[in-house]
């Protein structure tokens, strides 16, 4: 079994592959930005692509018609018009948050993605054990009070300047809008402008799960901006098409 894992490491989409930089430089997983000593945030929610390759690797694995692939399915029926077929595979797609997702699929999504990396890491040992490699990476939906605190940073200096006027008066975030000519919809996770931390977001577009099941935060599309605050708790009791979550990376050296 370990050797069919490493074959099909080779050839899925390398997102969370790892990059070990320089020794003169912290290291910082894929796709996150430091919030604290050893601790990480993903930049932006999880992706329709990158929660494919979550699929296509535990299909490659178990089998299409297993119980481990079939719990990897997001549910499409929270849409009702042409996303219901097309959100999930569709290329143009494959920058937009993952939706329709429980809680369950996401803390599993998690466990997975702490695993392929620590297999990356086992194969960096053997290639070059003179390096200084983490002993444990761990992956989970970050609590409320972490998130939280990453939500009230504001913007950097710089884009706070560029707010103020080459891009003044333009939205900062995707909230649900009631003009005709605006179709209320999720974002690419890059849309709009990053705070302090590096962090995309974290306000509107999706709400994002916390740890505490049922609740999340931030606000999404269908929430107007006058309706979403920093503190505010969102609840949802299934998959939805305004839920996703990004992950906190814990290292340990």
């Amino acid at each position: 079994m370990r050797t069919k894992t490493i074959a099909i490491l080779a050839t899925t989409i390398t997102l969370f592959s790892f990059i070990f930089p320089n020794k003169s430089k912290n290291y910082v997983p894929p796709g996150t930005v430091e919030i604290a000593s050893n601790t990480f945030m993903d930049e932006t929610e999880i992706t329709n692509i990158s929660w494919r390759e979550y699929m296509y690797w535990t299909e490659r694995i178990y089998g299409k018609t297993s119980e481990q692939y079939i719990a990897t399915i997001p549910d499409s029926n929270v849409w009702n018009n042409e996303f219901k077929a097309h959100y999930l595979s569709h290329s143009a797609y494959q920058n937009y948050p993952v939706v329709g997702i429980s809680w369950k699929q996401a803390t599993a999504f998690c466990e997975w993605r702490s695993e392929r990396v620590m297999e990356q890491v086992t194969i960096h040992k053997e290639m070059k054990p003179n390096k200084n490699y983490p002993t444990k990476v761990t992956y989970r939906l970050p609590s409320s009070e972490e998130w939280e605190r990453i939500a009230n940073a504001s913007y950097s200096e710089k884009t706070e300047k560029k707010l103020q006027t080459k891009y003044a008066g333009a939205s900062t975030a995707n909230f649900h809008s009631p003009s005709p000519d605006v179709a209320n919809t999720t974002s690419p996770v890059y849309q709009y402008w990053p705070n302090k931390y590096g962090t995309y977001n974290m306000l509107g577009n999706v709400a994002e799960m916390t740890n505490q099941k049922g609740i999340a935060k931030g606000g999404s599309w269908m929430q107007s901006k006058e309706d979403v605050s920093v503190n505010k708790n969102f609840t949802y009791k299934r998959p939805t098409n305004w839920v996703g979550f990004r992950c906190i990376c814990e290292v340990v050296f």
